[in-house]
């Protein structure tokens, strides 16, 4: 047997395993598949410690960091609570306002953190009114999944893309003077939410219900956290011109917190241990399919059989991402197929970046359509069923491809419109 298939093997029975392994167990299965890669001789010793890219799992760290403290002030909360008596008692107007606070805060703070912190005014308010919250609670996890994509600082999707290519802050947002996957994420949130509660959302409620919602519940610890979040901004947005890598911004954004709180359990205990294992084991894993010449007979593959056409090429990458997305967590997809992009970029002449906007937008607004393509949605059907809401594969599935279709057709337009 070849390396090549060897290492081919290896990576499909991993990803296999983890779409039945339970969250917290995933980062086991990557690490033992990378022990076994580097036993195996699939991947070169020397290349082990490049392929675990430090800096990436430094930003990751760091920013999980100052994402706790953000989510221990309230501030979410806060926010919250005040767009319930803006919504007037409309339920599809706080539905909407619940959903777009989702996107925007999850730009900055943990995907099923949000959800959490949201979690509890949706079934609060679906109880007083003998409402289902079903429609409500996904909405707002819809909406999270695609606003962690948005940016740098959101989900390690964007983290692993910035590493990968030497990307700072502000490319996803403006990238040689064209808007980035930042505007193209906001377009599909805003009109997949607005669509979304119109179709499935009505009703009223009495909007003093908010005075019983919690809200900020440390103003001192929000303004601090919100300061370390600018700063980590703003040296990640200048980070080629002061020389450094990605996980100096965050590592400095978290050392103020915890100069401020000088409490190091809580700084330790709200580090993704878990994902960063995960990634690590993941890293090695791609880094296996690399030196086995796997990637580069993949791209000899995609070439042959779509072509060098911009249109076919990012159409199909497109389609292709959100087919592997609704099903697998689209982290190792992502990681997988970098090395794919940058060989067919060079291959046909076409700009790497217009490629990697076609990837990320199929992976990352295509994990709706399933709740086994991210943990927020595992996390959003386990929360109703606390509530005593049953989700059917086939009823999320339901919403959850209306909602990606909306998404997609959006985010596409644009880019079309302005990578095309």
């Amino acid at each position: 047997m070849t390396r090549a298939l060897e290492a081919s093997l290896l990576f499909i029975l991993t990803i296999s395993i983890l779409i039945f392994t339970d969250e917290k167990k995933r980062a086991y299965v990557a690490i033992a598949s990378a022990v076994l890669a580097i036993i195996l001789g699939l991947v070169k010793p020397e290349n082990v410690v490049e392929y675990l890219n430090l800096d990436v799992l430094g930003l990751i760290a760091g920013a999980s960091v100052i994402s706790a403290y953000l989510s221990e002030s309230g501030l979410t909360n806060e926010v919250a609570r005040r767009a319930l008596f803006w919504s007037g008692g409309d339920l599809r107007k706080l539905t909407w306002a619940l959903a777009m606070i989702s996107g925007i805060v999850s730009l900055f703070i943990e995907n099923v953190t949000t959800l959490i912190m949201l979690a509890p005014i949706v079934f609060a308010i679906a109880r007083a009114l003998s409402l289902d919250a079903v429609p409500m609670l996904l909405a707002v996890a819809f909406a999270s999944n695609l606003g962690g994509a948005a940016l740098l600082v959101g989900d390690p999707q964007s983290a692993l893309a910035a590493g990968y290519f030497d990307l700072d802050f502000l490319d996803f947002i403006f990238h040689n003077g064209k808007p980035s996957i930042f505007w193209m994420v906001l377009t599909a949130l805003m009109v997949s939410t607005t669509v979304f509660t119109f179709m499935f959302i009505k009703g009223r409620f009495d909007i003093e219900m908010g005075k019983r919602v919690g809200g900020l519940r440390n103003p001192k610890l929000a303004k601090v956290s919100l300061t370390a979040l600018a700063i980590k901004i703003a040296l990640l947005s200048f980070r080629k011109e002061l020389g450094l890598g990605l996980s100096a911004p965050a590592f400095v954004g978290a050392g103020l917190l915890l100069a401020y709180t000088r409490d190091w359990k809580f700084a330790v205990r709200s580090i993704e241990w878990n994902l960063l294992l995960f990634l690590a084991g993941m890293f090695v894993l791609v880094g296996a399919l690399q030196d086995s010449g796997v990637m580069d007979a993949i791209a000899s593959w995609f070439l042959s059989t779509v072509s060098c056409d911009f249109c076919r090429l990012s159409s199909t990458l497109i389609l292709l991402s959100v087919a592997v997305s609704a099903v697998v967590d689209n982290v190792p997809y992502l990681m997988a197929m970098f090395p794919v992009i940058e060989v067919v970029s060079k291959n046909c002449n076409i700009y790497y970046f217009k490629l990697l906007l076609a990837l990320l937008i199929g992976a990352t607004l295509g994990g709706n359509i399933t709740y086994f393509g991210t943990s927020t949605n595992i996390a959003a059907v386990h929360l109703l069923a606390e509530e005593g809401y049953k989700v059917s594969f086939r009823r999320f599935v339901k919403y959850g491809l209306v909602y990606t279709a909306l998404a997609l057709a959006s985010a596409s337009a644009l880019y079309y419109a302005i990578w095309g």
